[in-house]
């Protein structure tokens, strides 16, 4: 059985990215990359249903959508439960094949000590306008709710990070349909100074089909040796069983 141990970075791949130097409505500004960072222990069909979601929120402003990236974090995060950051890339990778516009870049999995988003977010706009200074692609960060409420949380984020992402970059956040939520993203915002004053930043995004499909839970449901199918994509799975993943 082979296992990765290290990743490569041999720059971002834009094998995928779509064509395009105007927006939905033919106009020639407003091209929007993607970006999603996190764990991804494993990927889950929400993870992938939450580009989906936000495309088409993208798309409804009249603006188009380049293309679509996840960013698995590096070892150094040091979560419980953190599979190898090379076992984590190739499960998103595996993932997202199918995707004529969703990709993995391993630029933050590959670094050695932690990478705060603000930076990620940085390395993606350098990266996808390296050679195109006159027509500027915008990076939006898309995430859920868990996420946005993090970032009021003391010691978590670095305040002035926090207000470099949303004035520069901008976050996307699904809503919460879920009946056991306890605020909804509207009350994080409010409840939040920084978040309050930049919240023209924060485009809250709709979901019309509920999804509660977490990367916890399926650790969970492997542990007591049940079934995961119809959860995560089957090359996933397969590659979870090859290398014996989440079991201790």
């Amino acid at each position: 059985m082979s296992s990765p141990e290290t990743l490569a970075y041999k720059g971002l791949s834009k094998t995928k990215l779509i064509k395009t130097n105007a927006s939905a409505n033919g106009n020639a500004s407003g091209r929007v990359l993607l970006v999603s960072c996190g764990s991804f222990s494993p990927i889950t069909y929400m993870h992938l249903r939450m580009f989906e979601i936000a495309r088409d929120y993208v798309h409804s402003k009249n603006l188009s959508v380049v293309g679509g990236f996840f960013s698995p974090v590096g070892d150094a995060y040091g979560k419980k439960d953190l599979a190898r950051a090379a076992h984590r890339y190739e499960m998103v990778k595996r993932a997202t094949d199918s995707s004529d516009w969703i990709n993995v870049d391993g630029w933050e999995s590959t670094r050695t000590e932690y990478t705060r988003t603000l930076h990620v977010l940085e390395h993606f706009s350098n990266e996808i306008n390296s050679d195109n200074s006159q027509d500027p692609i915008f990076v939006r960060l898309i995430c859920g709710a868990d996420l946005l409420e993090s970032m009021r949380r003391p010691g978590v984020w670095h305040p002035e990070d926090i207000a470099k992402i949303l004035k520069d970059y901008g976050v996307l956040v699904l809503e919460r349909i879920t009946e056991h939520a306890q605020e909804t993203i509207e009350q994080i915002i409010q409840s939040d100074p920084i978040l309050a004053k930049h919240k023209d930043y924060i485009h809250i995004v709709q979901q019309t089909m509920g999804n509660d499909i977490s990367s916890t839970g399926i650790r969970t449901l492997i542990r007591a040796n049940r079934s995961i199918k119809y959860l995560t994509p089957d090359s996933v799975i397969e590659y979870i069983n090859e290398h014996g993943l989440f079991r201790l």
